[in-house]
């Protein structure tokens, strides 16, 4: 399935490089560190090499490109952070507090065999200090819609809160977690909103329009562990954008 998508992608890349300007894409990572690919089933970890091929490439886009990652890897700091820092680049990281506080560990979210550390707050708040956005990716990593109001509140206010005090500042970015259509819903956007959320990202592929880069259903191109430089331009021009289009959802998982 993942070789046809590309080979219709490469074709659409085709087309869409010739396009003078793309509107504003967020990428979105998880882990950059070494992490054996049958303890990674999700594709979630990015080898450092890759991921700052990547970094050459964003930092000469003539696009709007933002960086983001999701989870709270201790490796977001080890690898990324340097990195970032060498090519004058920022990133918003999205906490889950409860794995931050080492409530939960990496392997309920990030697949079974994923084991991995979280940051610690002297790293995030020494990153908070360098300019690295932090918002947040809920307490627990649970499906929003599948909670009842009161619990969906207690997730959002909750890692909300936990930043903030650690932090000592407002933050006002979400992530939901999964990201896809089916793990959020107006009851969720809602509660964001209402406890003091001013924008939330998805993680369904795609870009956002220029102007409109707060809101509650805003896109993201996601980044798997195998993506090289190339696959990056493609995603980086829309070329996989129509992956989550729904009735191609029924014929592919992307």
């Amino acid at each position: 399935m993942h070789c046809l998508q590309d080979c219709i992608s490469f074709i659409m890349y085709i087309f869409l490089a010739w396009m003078s300007k793309r509107r504003p894409v967020t990428l979105v990572y998880h882990s950059v560190g070494r992490v054996d690919p049958s303890q990674d089933p999700y594709r979630l970890s990015i080898i450092p090499e890759r991921f700052e091929e990547h970094l050459k490439i964003i930092s000469k886009s003539r696009d709007a490109v933002k960086i983001s990652f999701d989870d709270g890897y201790g490796n977001n700091y080890d690898s990324v952070f340097p990195l970032l820092e060498k090519y004058g680049l920022t990133a918003t990281i999205f906490l889950i507090t409860d794995f931050i506080d080492g409530k939960i560990v990496s392997q309920k979210f990030g697949g079974r065999g994923l084991s991995l550390r979280p940051l610690t707050w002297d790293e995030i708040k020494a990153m908070d200090r360098a300019g690295i956005i932090f918002g947040s990716h809920t307490k627990s990593h649970p499906k929003l819609s599948s909670l009842s109001r009161d619990a969906v509140r207690e997730e959002l206010m909750g890692s909300k809160e936990r930043i903030e005090e650690l932090l000592g500042h407002k933050i006002y970015g979400l992530a939901y977690p999964s990201g896809y259509g089916g793990s959020f819903n107006p009851m969720v956007t809602e509660v964001a909103k209402e406890v003091g959320y001013k924008f939330a990202y998805t993680n369904m592929m795609g870009s956002n329009n220029y102007g409109k880069e707060e809101g509650f259903g805003l896109r993201r191109v996601r980044i798997y562990s195998e993506d090289g430089p190339m696959k990056l331009k493609m995603k980086l021009r829309g070329a996989y954008d129509w992956v989550d289009l729904p009735f191609i959802q029924r014929l592919f998982v992307a």
